[in-house]
This record gives structure tokens, sequence and C-alpha cells, in this order.
């Protein structure tokens, strides 16, 4: 239990990595207009929230997109994670 936390915090940053990651290269994909619908729909998450919020057009709603579809690819990465390391060990 005492190695316990430090697996799961790098886990959680491991994660987050993944997901800025996957985003990045998401958004490069899709303004050199490589499979744009697909693009679109797996980028949906945030601009989805960022239209919303009314923030849609503004700096805000850009960072917010952001946010959310690296907290959104993050969270799948964590688990993946966890369930590979709970199946390895």
């Amino acid at each position: 239990m005492k190695h316990e936390f430090p697996s799961i915090s790098r886990d959680i940053v491991l994660a987050l990595v993944i997901g800025a990651t996957i985003v990045l290269l998401l958004a490069v994909a899709e303004n050199q207009d490589v499979a744009p619908n697909l693009n679109r729909i797996l980028l949906s998450p945030g601009l989805r929230l960022a239209h919303a919020t009314g923030y849609g057009t503004h700096d805000i709603g850009v960072v917010l997109a952001m946010v959310a579809d690296v907290t959104v690819y993050g969270f799948v990465s964590f688990l993946v994670l966890r369930v590979l390391r709970t199946m390895l060990s």
C-alpha cells in the first residue's frame, strides 16, 4: 500500500500527457485536412462544451475546448493504464 500513491500519481501525469498528445495530434490532423469528419467527431466534447457556454469563438472557448478534450482523453488513458497495470501485476 505504501507504493500505491506514487504509482497513481505517475499514472495521472502520464495520462494527462497522453491526452494532451492525442489532442495536439488531432488538431494538427484537422488543420491538414486529414480525415476532417473523423477529427471533428473526436474533438467534439470540447467544442460542444465551448459552444454550450457561449464562448465558442472567443479565446476562452478555445482554451476550454482544449482542456475538456485533454481531460476526456486523459481519463480514458488513465483507465487503460490502470487496467493494464492490474492485468500485468
